[in-house]
């Protein structure tokens, strides 16, 4: 088989790759692939020339880009030779590149023996017009070869490979480094690469020199032209290509220089004694003359011993080669496997292929959170219920699960073994084991000393495990132990991230008010790093619910401690009860004074069950969908801000209705958005999963509902972080009454007249003495101190009265100290002694003061929701504007 070819069909794997990521190009994977390659070019070889193509051959078939063609326009291999060893051709074409009179015995050049490239003309040695040849004495190879000159330099220096020097004379002493790679980052303008047009015409970014000492003193370089460019990281890893170059041509250093070919015809010595060539064979090698055979012509085959050794050589070779490969192959399995159960199963899997057991078992040892240790085992080769006792042996110190000395076991025959059990029938093991003779096990040792477990392998035949199975076994068990600490380390951080992130997001029972609540924190894939999501629902006054919904941008501690003071500062917020866009610019002028400059986006939403409405303003965030009670799915996207951490940032309200059996969801960006699909197919998905979730003759309820919506639009491979905040409202009955009052001095009693009118019809005479009180000293100091027209509602629901007087006045009440003798300022006083609660709160056209006291849960039969009949308005000033009012069951004030 042609060695090229059989290097152009090694199993590199052509992923879809960018053409222009040098990390794409020239993964460390595929550098490994390459030097596995390498490694195998001198199998079909019987010269330097031949390995030499064959190593070109890796090469440029190592680097493909996503268009399917080498990253490598040009691979160019070179080595030193003595005058006495190259074809009368290449003598001739040495001789005309040096001065007159030079050349013969002792001169050296550097020799083209192999070129590969996207030109058919660049794929022929014999091609070449400038490069064959070059003596290291002349001044064309300092003309013509610069890069390859300079790697020749590092390795053994400027003075000697241009002295004409052999390589054992003192003057070509090797310097201390055996191999040497130099690059050239940018190959347009560089004086290392006279052939400029390969950077003009062919797209050339970046060139490569690669060299190394063979066993026999000469050097060898290699010049790489690159279409990707290359940057110091990438070079360094052609570092390990170097070496394995080394490896592989080292058993053809003393071997012929060029590719043996018999001439054709009588071959005629030369006047000094040296052979000649039939110029049809001009790769024909210069050989010494004990190689001559008179009866069989040419002998081109190396001796008998030279040939065995060579074969020795490439079998050891070979072997470390598999070895070097199998153990990275499992390492990078082991590096990316997080999940510990599957990362001891792959484990002992390749530990038991490789070493050729028959079947295999890992005993290792977890701990819980309470750090409690406990066994387990992970098998290969055999089904579990074989291994039912697996440890338990008796009767024999071999099969220990803890070797005191930790040291690796190793028995051809166990069964011949002073520590094998002796009792019949099973010798030690377990009944229903499968028999052992040869066996094998393994320490894993953590890196600080820590037992983590031991691979145990056996086989029925003895013999079979040998000295290179048990180093494989312990290089897979050194790289199992690595992966578990990290494992381990992973699934720790993990975890207090996870109780982290836990800890400062809220317990939200199942219902809030009249809100059925369902609310659910999905950590991102790379859960390890705590996020910025955070939910919350706060209930208000009046049975009034705040809903938020957030999220810090970034990710780590940081992050979360700035969701931490957010999510705090909005509850305070919450509770002074602040309209939607006030609790915005509040959490605005936060963000905007932290340390540290942040974005953060948010939704506050209140819902209010007496008017069945929800009230929200939005600072950046994606918009909240309202599910209507017939199943259409609106998204909030109207009055969206500016997120939080902009200075100049403007919040507006916004209302809907929300009636009974209408949903609300609330959610972050991890539920929607995606790398490969656009955020509006998203959104389209999300409202045609909420479509299905809420069809009237089959509605879902809001727990159920939010855990099918995470099926339907996540995949559990999502980067970032999901908070979900999924609410239905189910108002319970309501009875209220209303009227608008005047600021005069008639309003008092009106209020007083209205409120004795709607106690009695609804029974709750109990309460008539302290409604009138309240209500008497509400309206008088919204008459008093705000001077608008008022509006006096009363509210009985889950067996509480609720009062309120709203004025359009945005002053806050509040208590006054007064003293002894003082006779006014006493009303909010009395008001905070009579009733349970009361308080003030914002709204966007003044103020309602409110007060509730407790009371019997009466609903009137047949009821169930709100009766409500007109009320005729009542008087307000000229200008003025009066509410509209409904008050059920109670006549006109006046």
């Amino acid at each position: 088989m042609d060695p090229v070819a059989g290097a152009v069909g090694l199993g590199v794997h052509r992923g879809a790759l960018s053409a222009g990521s040098p990390e794409a190009v020239f993964a460390p994977e595929r550098i490994a692939a390459l030097t596995a390659a390498i490694a195998r070019c001198g199998d079909q070889s019987g010269s330097m020339e031949g390995a030499a193509r064959c190593a070109v051959a890796a090469l440029r078939d190592a680097f493909p880009t996503a268009e399917g063609q080498s990253a490598l326009v040009l691979v160019r291999f070179f080595q030193t030779a003595r005058w006495e060893l190259l074809t009368p051709q290449l003598r001739s074409y040495a001789l005309a590149r040096m001065a007159p009179g030079a050349g013969g015995e002792g001169t050296r050049c550097l020799a083209l023996l192999a070129t590969l490239g996207d030109q058919p003309a660049w794929c022929d040695r014999h091609a070449s017009r400038d490069h064959q040849a070059l003596p290291l004495a002349g001044a064309e190879v300092v003309r013509r070869m610069p890069l390859a000159l300079t790697v020749l330099d590092h390795l053994v220096g400027a003075d000697a490979q241009r002295g004409g020097h052999p390589p054992h004379t003192p003057a070509y002493e090797p310097r201390p480094t055996r191999v040497a790679v130099h690059l050239v980052s940018q190959v347009a303008g560089s004086p290392l690469v006279p052939a400029q047009w390969l950077a003009d015409g062919y797209g050339v970014a970046s060139a490569l020199g690669l060299g190394g000492i063979l066993p026999s003193g000469e050097v060898f370089s290699a010049v790489i032209f690159s279409r990707v460019p290359i940057d110091a990281p990438t070079a360094q890893r052609f570092g390990a290509v170097t070496e394995a170059l080394c490896a592989a041509l080292s058993p053809f250093a003393h071997l012929p220089l060029f590719d043996p070919a018999r001439p054709v015809g009588r071959v005629v010595p030369h006047a000094d004694g040296a052979p000649a060539y039939d110029e049809r064979h001009n790769t024909s090698p210069i050989l010494p003359p004990a190689s001559l055979d008179s009866s069989a012509g040419w002998s081109v085959q190396p001796r008998p011993s030279v040939e065995a050794a060579l074969r020795d050589q490439r079998e050891r070779l070979a072997q470390e080669s598999r070895i070097v490969e199998t153990l990275y192959s499992v390492g990078q399995s082991l590096a990316r496997q997080l999940d510990l159960g599957k990362l001891v199963q792959q484990a002992i899997e390749a530990a038991t292929s490789v070493v050729g057991a028959r079947f295999g078992a890992f005993l290792y040892t977890t701990r819980d959170a309470e750090h409690t240790a406990r066994r387990r085992f992970a098998l290969a080769g055999a089904p579990p219920e074989s291994f039912a006792r697996l440890g338990e042996p008796h009767g024999t110190a071999l099969f220990a699960t803890d070797p005191p000395n930790r040291a690796t076991v190793r028995c051809v025959d166990v069964t011949r073994d002073a520590r094998y059990g002796g009792s019949a029938p099973h010798h030690g093991m377990p009944a229903g084991h499968p028999p052992v003779r040869s066996y094998l096990s393994v320490p894993v040792v953590a890196a600080n000393g820590e037992l983590l477990g031991s691979f145990y392998f056996g086989h029925p035949e003895p013999g079979v495990f040998t000295e290179r199975d048990e180093q494989l076994a312990q290089g897979i068990a050194a790289q199992a132990a690595s992966a578990m600490e990290n494992s381990r380390l992973y699934r720790h951080e993990r975890a207090t991230a996870m109780r982290l992130q836990r800890s400062l997001l809220p317990a939200a029972p199942s219902r809030v008010g009249d809100l059925d609540v369902a609310t659910a924190y999905l950590p991102g894939e790379q859960g390890a790093r705590v996020g910025g999501d955070w939910f919350d629902v706060i209930a208000l006054s009046a049975d009034r619910v705040a809903l938020v919904i957030g999220d810090v941008m970034g990710r780590g501690i940081g992050a979360a401690a700035v969701m931490g003071q957010l999510r705090a500062a909005i509850q305070a917020y919450a509770v002074m009860d602040l309209p939607p866009a006030q609790v915005l610019d509040q959490l605005n002028n936060l963000v905007c004074r932290l340390p540290r400059e942040q974005i953060a986006t948010c939704v506050y939403a209140v819902y209010d069950p007496c008017d069945g409405t929800v009230r929200w303003a939005n600072a950046g965030h994606l918009p909240p969908a309202l599910v209507g009670p017939d199943g259409t799915v609106t998204l909030l996207e109207a009055d969206l801000g500016m997120p939080l951490g902009v200075d100049t940032a403007v919040f507006a309200d916004a209302s809907r209705p929300l009636p009974q059996g209408a949903r609300l969801l609330l959610y972050t960006d991890g539920l929607v958005e995606c790398r490969d699909q656009p955020l509006h197919d998203r959104l389209a998905k999300l409202r045609a999963a909420l479509g299905a979730l809420c069809r009237p003759e089959a509605p879902v309820n809001v727990q159920e509902g939010a855990a099918r919506l995470a099926e339907a639009m996540l995949t559990g491979t999502e980067h970032d972080d999901v908070a979900v905040l999924y609410v239905a409202a189910q108002p319970g009955a309501t009875r209220k009454a209303s009227v608008t009052l005047s600021p005069t001095l008639e309003a008092a009693r009106a209020a007083r007249r209205f409120a004795r009118k709607t106690t009695a019809d609804w029974g709750l005479d109990e309460l008539t003495d302290s409604v009138l009180q309240i209500v008497s000293e509400l309206v008088t100091n919204a008459v008093e101190h705000a001077g608008t027209p008022m509006e006096l509602r009363l509210r009985q629901r889950h067996g509480a009265l609720l009062i309120e007087v709203a004025d359009g006045d945005g002053r806050p009440a509040r208590q006054t100290p007064t003293d002894r003798g003082d006779e006014r300022h006493r009303g909010l006083m009395i008001v905070q002694t009579l009733s349970e609660r009361w308080g003030v709160r914002q709204t966007v056209t003044g103020k309602v003061v409110w007060a509730q006291l407790a009371g019997p849960e009466r609903d009137e039969p047949g009821a169930p929701g709100q009766a409500e009949t007109p009320t005729p308005a009542i008087r307000s000033r000229p200008g003025r504007r009066a509410a509209a009012v409904a008050v059920p069951h109670a006549p006109a004030a006046r």
